[in-house]
């Protein structure tokens, strides 16, 4: 009886463990062309949610109708984003540049990064909106920079993990086919209660 208990555990965990490396081979995938990034990052949080945390559907199938039903949203999400963090890096490319003669420039550099790493944080927020609410693009960033600062606790591990992702695949590029889903799990557990309750309230 035990054995078999162990068995099916066994199974269910490696099942998890494949969709999981599944979903990262196919968000780098999707994600190539980079305007399209946007609905490959929205199609990695619902197939992390649906295969992998409900063992639901298949990670392929899941994955392309996901990118399909957030394309448009999650691609104007990104490209909003993506000309903030640009914007935020010129900043801090000036801050870095003034901060060389002058010492008193430091103090504003940790405030950029922290600015581009809330930012980054909004994203998730936001892309978890665009497949599960009908809303206009404008009311979705707006929802997501409220909550990214209402759970400043939930926030902040998301920066955590979104550093440590980074340079896992920056310093270790074959972690690029597990760490994806990995955090894309973790992402969906941090945001989906403050936005289930934000929905409720």
């Amino acid at each position: 009886m035990s054995e078999d208990i162990f068995d099916q555990k066994f199974i269910s965990i490696s099942g998890k463990v494949v969709n999981c490396i599944l979903l990262s081979v196919l968000w780098v995938i999707f994600s190539l062309p980079v305007f399209t990034a946007g609905a490959s990052f929205a199609a990695l949080l619902k197939s992390c949610r649906s295969t992998v945390l409900g063992d639901e559907g298949y990670a392929w199938k899941t994955f392309r109708e996901s990118f399909r039903a957030a394309f448009k949203k999650a691609t104007l999400i990104w490209t909003v984003l993506l000309a903030a963090e640009v914007f935020l890096f010129l900043d801090l490319r000036l801050i870095l540049s003034l901060a060389e003669t002058d010492g008193a420039w430091h103090a504003l550099t940790m405030f950029c990064v922290m600015i581009m790493l809330f930012a980054a944080a909004a994203g998730i927020y936001s892309f978890m909106q665009a497949l599960c609410l009908d809303l206009p693009v404008k009311d979705i960033l707006r929802n997501a920079v409220l909550l990214a600062f209402s759970n400043v606790g939930r926030t902040f591990l998301i920066f955590l993990i979104f550093g440590a992702c980074a340079a896992g695949c920056l310093f270790f590029p074959f972690l690029i086919i597990i760490l994806p889903g990995a955090a894309g799990i973790l992402y969906y557990k941090l945001a989906e209660r403050p936005i289930r309750k934000y929905l409720m309230d």
